[in-house]
Order: structure tokens, then C-alpha cells, then sequence
């Protein structure tokens, strides 16, 4: 990596205290950043090339947003980028619409009727918890494949029996394999998906978007 990248990430780790999430961000997007100064036109092509390579409109402009924050900082620029700036910067690219795909109606009531291995009973913890208990969690985990193989039970059911705690992907397994038993195809984000169905039953009522938005991790409500 250039010197100046470098500059530029920890001056926005020790001096903005980004989080570690945008330092560790921040690599892998300059790493199309072939100078410390490019002009405009070696922008245009830098973009080109990450078409050539298979980005996705949504990744280019995930990249390039970085690239950007790099360009204002290195120009010496006061204050957030905007119209005003003369520094060199790449501009964004047209993202296709998503519209994700949610539960229907008839979809839920299988779900809700269905009681063969309660998945929806057992208790869940976060990836951190168990990555706190790594090697605790181990030999847990090995006990419940052992019940898991000898009963020909779920995961969730297995974990239960070896006095485990199921973990979210666990979880998420078994609710994609308990659909496909049902009869339909998981949505792609389907924990994304539950909270939209639930909280689309309150469109009809007289409910202000804005209360519950929040729940759907939106900051825009069409």
C-alpha cells in the first residue's frame, strides 16, 4: 500500500476514530488506487477495470467511496465533500433496484402450524457468545453431532438434547431446511424477511411509518 494511503487510514483511525470495520474497509477499496494523485481520467479507468474484473455496480460504488474520502482528504479540502470541491473524484454508479423477497400468507401459516421439532422453542445465542466459549463449545458441539447422527434429529433438536445452545446459523439452517420441507424456497435474507412480513401487517392499520422503520434497519420508507 502507497504512503499515503497509509497516512490517510490511521489519521482516520487515531484522529477520527473510525470504526474498525471502515479501517479494515479501507485496504481493501485503495487497493485500486494505483497512485497518490490520480487525475481524473486514470479514475475513469479505474472504475473500467473494475467492471473488467466482475464488480457489480453495488461493489464498484462501495469501493469508490472510500477512493473518494481518500481524494477529499488528500486535496486538502475543509469540511465534507460536496459540489464545491475541485479535487478529482469518481462519481457513483446507477444501482439496480432490490426488492426483496418476503413470506406470504399461506407461507407463514405452514410455518406457524408446523410442530414436528418446535424449531422455533429452542433458545439462540450470538456468534460472540460461543466464540467466547470456543473450546468449551467444542466439545459441546461434538456431543450434539453424536445425538444428532444416533436419533437422526435436527440440529436443533441435537443441540437441545446435548445440553447445548444453538447458534445462529444453526438457527437460520434449520428454519431454510424446515421451509424447503414445507414445500417453498427460503427468501434469500430470510431473517430479513420475517421482519418485513411482521411489520407490513401494521400497513393497513393507522400506523406512522416512521415508528417502526427503525425495525427494518431502513432509513427511507417508499
Amino acid at each position: 500500500m502507497l504512503g499515503r494511503h497509509l497516512e490517510f487510514i490511521r489519521e482516520r483511525q487515531y484522529v477520527m476514530d473510525v470504526s474498525p470495520a471502515t479501517i479494515r474497509w479501507y485496504p481493501s477499496a485503495l487497493k485500486w488506487l494505483d497512485t497518490e494523485a490520480p487525475t481524473q481520467e486514470e479514475l475513469t479507468r479505474l472504475v473500467v477495470k473494475m467492471r473488467e474484473r466482475g464488480l457489480k455496480a453495488t461493489g464498484c460504488n462501495a469501493a469508490t467511496r472510500a477512493i473518494n474520502a481518500y481524494l477529499h482528504w488528500s486535496s486538502g479540502a475543509k469540511g465534507k465533500c460536496g459540489g464545491g470541491c475541485r479535487h478529482p473524484h469518481v462519481k457513483p454508479m446507477k444501482e439496480p433496484e432490490f426488492v426483496p423477497s418476503v413470506f406470504t400468507d399461506d407461507q407463514i401459516k405452514k410455518l406457524v402450524r408446523f410442530s414436528g421439532r418446535r424449531f422455533f422453542e429452542r433458545r439462540t445465542t450470538s456468534a460472540h457468545s460461543h466464540s467466547a466459549r470456543h473450546g468449551m463449545q467444542g466439545q459441546r458441539s461434538h456431543r450434539a453431532e453424536g445425538h444428532r447422527r444416533r436419533y437422526g434429529q435436527s440440529s436443533a433438536d441435537a443441540a437441545s438434547r446435548a445440553g447445548d445452545e444453538m447458534g445462529r446459523g444453526t438457527a437460520l439452517h434449520d428454519v431454510k431446511r424446515l421451509c424447503r420441507r414445507l414445500g417453498f424456497e427460503p427468501p434469500a435474507r430470510t431473517l430479513h424477511s420475517f421482519r418485513h412480513y411482521s411489520e407490513c401487517q401494521l400497513l393497513p392499520g393507522k400506523f406512522v411509518l416512521a415508528l417502526f422503520s427503525g425495525n427494518l434497519i431502513h432509513t427511507e420508507s417508499a
